[in-house]
């Protein structure tokens, strides 16, 4: 179980996730260990001008030689929005899609999907917010690939089969559904 800094939340969440701290106080989005850095982050800080508080990431190490960069789930309470309705209306990519609602530990969030690509290299992204407490929060489930173009043809990645994805996003998820307010 890890709680926020200001013990406002808890996340329960499986033992084998890892739990991701900043490498460097000047660039937030400078992660260590190593399962927690993308080349897109999975622990993003400055996609959505938010503050990650809580980022556990996926042990990607049985993934090794594959096209998966990270995986992780991470908590974020956006500071550039100050109300409900920004909050739940105002997304931080322009290819926000499926925005719906859904219930998680009793809770109503506006949840989306959104995918991000640049240099040869994709997060996929499911992203949840609530306003709570006067504050925007984002809970997040990315997974960061690499696409065979950032590698020459001799050493291009083993493609990560369905059931391997679900695996390791149902490990996220059940982050996810651990989320509690605790005030």
């Amino acid at each position: 179980m890890a709680t926020s800094p200001d013990g406002l939340f808890e996340v329960r969440y499986p033992k084998s996730l890892v739990v991701c701290s900043h490498r460097d106080g000047e660039n937030p989005d400078v992660w260590s260990p190593e399962e927690c850095i993308a080349d897109i982050p999975v622990c993003d800080n400055s996609g959505h001008a938010g503050e990650v508080m809580i980022c556990l990431a996926y042990p990607a190490g049985e993934f090794e030689k594959s096209e998966l960069q990270a995986a992780a789930f991470a908590v974020s309470r956006i500071g550039n929005i100050h109300s409900a309705g920004d909050c739940t209306k105002k997304w931080p990519r322009s290819n926000t899609s499926e925005i719906h609602s859904q219930r998680i530990g009793g809770l109503t969030f506006q949840a989306a999907v959104a995918r991000e690509s640049g240099n040869s290299h994709t997060v996929f992204a499911n992203l949840y917010r609530i306003f709570h407490g006067g504050a925007c929060y984002e809970l997040d489930v990315s997974i960061a690939l690499a696409q065979e173009t950032a590698f020459a043809p001799e050493d291009a990645p083993r493609k990560l089969p369905a059931a391997e994805r679900e695996r390791m996003k149902g490990m996220l998820t059940q982050a996810l559904a651990g989320f509690r307010f605790l005030k």
